[in-house]
């Protein structure tokens, strides 16, 4: 994510601090502040331990949905190589997520800066104990597997 922003890939601030590989992100379609990694990947090379050979498996293949993908769906039989990602060159992020509008101080649809939404949410993050500090040993960890409530207006 720090490569990103610093190269003018801005999409990807908002997974700044998110404990973990590469590789696994496409497994858990890993997501916070209203960006999940499945807008911004390609494709996943993979190695398919059923066919006993590496596929290129496009985004829509991979089957993304909220926390999920055909990883999940069909676990053990993929080994994630590779991921490629489609990244466009842009310093203004649209900012989809309330809690990180309210602390950039813009509404839910405005956008602000990559730089400043990366710090923002590294400071959301270090509030909750969720970004690993060394000096802290209840900040370590190897990576968190939830999902958000999904309520339906009634």
């Amino acid at each position: 994510v720090s490569w990103g922003v610093a190269n003018s890939y801005g999409e990807i601030a908002p997974l700044t601090g998110i404990p973990g590989t590469v590789g696994a992100t496409p497994i858990q379609n890993v997501g916070a502040y209203g960006t999940e990694v499945s807008e911004l990947i390609s494709s996943v090379k993979v190695y398919d331990r059923e066919q006993l050979k590496v596929k290129q498996l496009s985004n829509d293949e991979c089957k993304f949905s909220y926390r999920n993908s055909i990883f999940k769906e069909i676990p053990n039989r993929f080994v994630v190589l590779t991921v490629q990602f489609k990244l466009a060159k842009t310093n203004q992020i649209l900012v989809k997520y309330d809690e990180l509008a309210n602390k950039l101080e813009v509404t839910v649809g405005e956008s602000a800066g990559q730089v400043e939404i990366m710090q923002a949410v590294r400071q959301l993050r270090a509030s909750k104990g969720m970004l690993i500090d060394a000096t802290d040993r209840d900040t370590y960890s190897v990576g968190s597997f939830f999902l958000n409530p999904r309520v339906t207006a009634t």
